[in-house]
Order: structure tokens, then C-alpha cells, then sequence
């Protein structure tokens, strides 16, 4: 496999996580909360872009009490893996919209290659850094 194979591998994962937080959230598809926990290493954590960390048990409970609750667009470009071995480093910007308020953010994931699961990769580390929006002139 090509370096250029995995970084569309790399960019269809992020796309199709991301897909399943926007239905998750906005209560718009029935999906089992296993299709994003199973993704999960036991070790995984994510720095979300205000500082807080949070471990796996923690971020599985808070997305499965957050289903329904909003009607925020979720949608990430620029997805770059910038490095493909043992374990994979990449990142995207993750944009929120929900009415007037849009906010991105830019995040640095290790991810590794798991045919034990479904979507075939294992997440151990999301780190989040907000990204401040640009002046319009």
C-alpha cells in the first residue's frame, strides 16, 4: 500500500467518524454507540481545545448522553497523515456549525490499522486546538 492509499484511508476514517458525531447528535440516524466506542483504544484520551483531558470510559459516556441533544453541522477538511507506519499521525480541521456560531478546530490524531473492527483503525490520541476565527475586512 502507498503512502498516497493511506492518507485516503486516513481522510475516510476522519470523514466517517465525524459523520456519525453530526447523526449522533442530531438524533437523525439510529446508530449503535459501539460504532464509535469500538474505535476506541482503552488507553485512548483527547485533549479537547479548552485543555480538559478525558480518557476513553469518559468520552464514551459523554457522547452517549449527547445524542439528540442539538442540530450542530459537523463536517472536517484538510485531512493530512503525515506519518504512515506501526502507528498512523495525521490531522484535519473539525468545523462545528449550529446557527450563527461556527467554530473549528485543528486536531492531531494517532490512530493504528484494527481488522478486528469494523472501520479497520483503532484511535489512541485526539489533541484539539481551537481555531480563532478570521477577521472579515
Amino acid at each position: 500500500m502507498t503512502f498516497d492509499d493511506e492518507s485516503k484511508e486516513f481522510a475516510a476514517e476522519v470523514a466517517s467518524l465525524h459523520r456519525f458525531f453530526e447523526e449522533w447528535f442530531n438524533g437523525s440516524n439510529r446508530r449503535a454507540i459501539e460504532e464509535f466506542s469500538d474505535r476506541l483504544d482503552q488507553r485512548f484520551t483527547i485533549v479537547a481545545p479548552t485543555g480538559e483531558v478525558s480518557d476513553c470510559d469518559t468520552i464514551v459516556e459523554r457522547v452517549r448522553r449527547a445524542a439528540g441533544t442539538n442540530t450542530t453541522r459537523i463536517s472536517t477538511r484538510d485531512a493530512t497523515l503525515s506519518y504512515a507506519g506501526p502507528v498512523m499521525l495525521g490531522s484535519y480541521i473539525e468545523r462545528h456549525e449550529s446557527g450563527d456560531t461556527v467554530t473549528e478546530r485543528l486536531a492531531t490524531v494517532a490512530i493504528v490499522r484494527d481488522n478486528s473492527i469494523p472501520t479497520g483503525f483503532r484511535w489512541l490520541l485526539v489533541h484539539e486546538t481551537w481555531i480563532e476565527p478570521n477577521p472579515r475586512i
